[in-house]
């Protein structure tokens, strides 16, 4: 509807710039004028769309007409459903961070090359590790143990590997990988 209410508008405005041109003997001044006005009232509000994005989340719609006022409308409709989500997912990731945190084994999450990007309170005492240097780090690069690096290497997680604890090597060890995600 609102691209119908567009073209009618744009129709209007050529319209009245021809009739007018052609009262004062000039339609083709006239319609080349109304054309550059039209063009840059699209300017002025790309102009807005970008200084808009540019000031961030917070930042109000700027305030138009026409196709643009419904683009705005929709952007700022997008940008609040998206931090909607952005908190939701914050929540389940503290929730499962606290509920991690909570467990008495040793938790270490990886990402898709080994690197860490997360372990709990349990994972600092037991494997030795530093939040925050060690996240980022690849797993295999702090923890050296043989036995480990080829466990890691195989990608068979259906066992488990046994090994002294780089903390504490009087502690023995059990570390499983469960792929998820």
């Amino acid at each position: 509807q609102v691209w119908i209410s567009e073209f009618w508008r744009l129709t209007s405005i050529g319209l009245v710039a021809f009739v007018t041109g052609l009262v004062a003997g000039h339609a083709e001044l006239f319609l080349l004028l109304a054309v550059f006005g039209y063009l840059g009232w699209h300017l002025i509000n790309l102009m807005r769309l970008q200084r808009w994005l540019a000031e961030g989340e917070d930042a109000h719609p700027p305030v138009s007409s026409g196709a643009w006022d419904v683009i705005f409308t929709d952007l700022a409709r997008l940008q609040a459903r998206n931090r909607k989500r952005k908190r939701k997912l914050t929540r389940t990731l503290t929730r499962f961070e606290d509920a991690a945190a909570a467990l008495p084994d040793a938790v270490v999450v990886l990402g898709m090359h080994d690197e860490i990007e997360w372990f709990n309170n349990a994972a600092q005492q037991m494997l030795g590790l530093h939040w925050p240097q060690d996240v980022g780090q690849r797993i295999s690069n702090l923890l050296r143990h043989p036995a480990f690096i080829e466990f890691l290497a195989a990608r068979d997680y259906s066992r488990s590997v046994e090994l002294s604890a780089p903390a504490n090597a009087d502690v023995l060890l059990a570390v499983l990988v469960v792929p998820y995600g």
